[in-house]
């Protein structure tokens, strides 16, 4: 939904976020989309086009994108959270150290260097006050929960 915006694409479900002088930065990830197949279907053959390439790999839809960006300063982090009331949007407060640890592939962590790092970025996330949980209705659809997203981030930025 964002790409149809006319956002670059960071990455569809994994970004390295890295602690740099400056603060925390988000490394691309992969330039491609994977649509389940009711996004698939809802979006016309425009919608479709400006996501990119279409390919079948493996028994799934994928979007090879041509406007991948490059690395970013962190703006947010959004949490989807499936709920019987949705779209909402609302801070993470306080932060739950262990729901950002749980997003992570802490199963890679295997030298106590490398989980220092990753507990202090953790930490200098939650510092950033720009933690968010978004709730979301099984019926919700991408164009609705981007718009809600975006909104929250036009407010923040106010």
């Amino acid at each position: 939904a964002f790409l149809r915006r006319g956002a670059a694409l960071l990455g569809d479900d994994v970004i390295a976020l890295e602690s740099q002088p400056g603060g925390i930065f988000a490394l691309p990830s992969v330039a491609s989309v994977h649509l389940r197949p009711g996004e698939q279907a809802r979006l016309s053959a425009v919608d479709r086009s400006t996501l990119g390439e279409y390919r079948q790999v493996a028994g799934k839809t994928r979007y090879v994108c041509s406007h991948s960006c490059e690395t970013l300063p962190f703006g947010a982090l959004f949490l989807l959270e499936r709920s019987a009331e949705g779209p909402a949007i609302s801070p993470l407060n306080p932060v739950d150290p262990i729901a950002l640890l749980a997003c992570t592939f802490n199963l890679s962590v295997q030298t106590p260097e490398r989980l220092t790092r990753q507990l202090d970025l953790i930490s200098e996330l939650a510092a950033t006050g720009r933690i968010f949980t978004v709730r979301v209705l099984p019926g919700d659809d991408a164009d609705s929960l981007a718009a809600a997203i975006d909104e929250r981030l036009q407010a923040s930025a106010r």
